[in-house]
């Protein structure tokens, strides 16, 4: 397979007061309504600077002002751009404190099934749901707490994942932890299905001296070789990544640029 790139844009939601309000002037109704919701200001103002660069990002891909791209929502939550041909833009977004991040690209990744045979995850709890294997998905984690902190956590990863981490030392523990978690929902985002699915459905190596890959993923028409895990260099005390299909390449940029 061709290498399709995807860029990921890196951006600091810490911004002088100017460039605040020209943040707000882009974002919809329904999204200014949502920041007024948050009760703390600091909260209120990352989120304005988040969905601005988003629209921003987003906007120059498909050669839109940014207030003029339309977000539509997955069934699983997952957001979509609706201005947009269906399958001609890929996206996805995470945050942590004061880092937001942007991923994108105008490829169609992967390869689609074949006709009568849609992809699906099982999930014991109800029927079959419906999933797309040609999507990118990035996540990005602040580490935080202790090991001990985090043993309740540790209960929802597959069980090979559980026996990894408790052979680590604790400072090592933490930072398996979330490199491990962030390429879980990198993945379920990827998949388009968030946290709706079960952490255990699927597992990945964690282990500091181990590549980024998936050991078991439970779907009947994908495996584990149709994916990648690529681990961002984001900054001290962080995990990240990004997930999509085999053959993807990273380049990095800053908002604004």
């Amino acid at each position: 397979m061709t290498k399709k790139n995807v860029e990921v844009w890196r951006i600091d939601l810490t911004r002088p007061p100017h460039c605040l309000a020209t943040c707000w002037e882009t974002l919809s109704a329904a999204e200014q309504a949502a920041a007024n919701r948050f009760h703390h200001q600091a909260d209120r103002l990352r989120f304005i600077v988040r969905r601005a660069a988003r629209r921003d990002i987003l906007g120059q891909r498909l050669g839109l002002d940014p207030g003029q791209v339309v977000f539509a929502q997955g069934p699983f939550g997952q957001p979509a751009v609706s201005t947009a041909p269906t399958q001609s833009l890929n996206f996805s977004t995470s945050s942590t404190h004061n880092l937001a991040v942007v991923a994108v690209t105008s490829a169609c990744l992967g390869t689609p099934s074949a006709p009568g045979e849609p992809n699906a995850i099982e999930d014991p709890s109800g029927p079959a749901r419906q999933v797309s294997n040609r999507s990118i998905g990035i996540d990005v984690e602040a580490h935080r707490g202790t090991a001990k902190d985090l043993a309740g956590v540790m209960q929802l990863l597959a069980p090979e994942e559980q026996s990894a981490l408790e052979r680590l030392l604790p400072d090592a523990r933490i930072v398996a932890f979330y490199d491990c978690w962030t390429r879980k929902e990198a993945l379920l985002k990827a998949l388009g299905l968030g946290l709706s699915a079960a952490l255990d459905q699927f597992a990945v190596t964690l282990e500091p001296d181990r590549p980024a890959s998936l050991l078991r993923l439970s779907l009947p028409a994908s495996s584990v070789h149709d994916w990648s895990l690529i681990p961002l260099e984001l900054g001290d005390a962080l995990s990240a990544t990004l997930a999509g299909p085999v053959g993807i390449s990273v380049s990095y940029f800053d908002w604004p640029g």
